[in-house]
């Protein structure tokens, strides 16, 4: 119930793949990292750290992100001064998982 919306395509989310993230979950210490996680009230702007990115970056963003939007990704473009997006279409927020050969390639291209 909580990996279907990070797919575009539900029929992505095989047995295997939910019976991975169920063992993660089950796995020593993911439980609490998760809750400590969640627990982090205090947020720092990114845009001091993202605009010292000198480097040659990568954005892949999955179209159909329902969890971050590709809306999103315009915040990176503004400040990271070498930035790549490539939007990936028809794909959610996990793209090494519902279309690896696509992120891959993608990823080929510009290295």
């Amino acid at each position: 119930m909580n990996l279907e919306p990070a797919y575009a395509n539900p029929k992505s989310l095989n047995e295997d793949l939910v019976n991975r993230y169920h063992d993660l979950m089950l796995a020593p210490g993911v439980r609490g990292a998760i809750l400590d996680r969640m627990q982090q009230t205090v947020l720092q702007d990114p845009v001091p750290f993202l605009s010292k990115i000198q480097t040659p970056t990568l954005l892949m963003w999955g179209e159909k992100d329902t969890f971050i939007p590709v809306s999103n990704s315009e915040d990176y473009l503004k400040v990271m001064p070498n930035v790549t997006r490539v939007i990936l279409p028809n794909i959610g927020h996990l793209p090494q998982e519902e279309q690896a050969r696509v992120g891959l390639q993608t990823l080929k291209e510009f290295l």
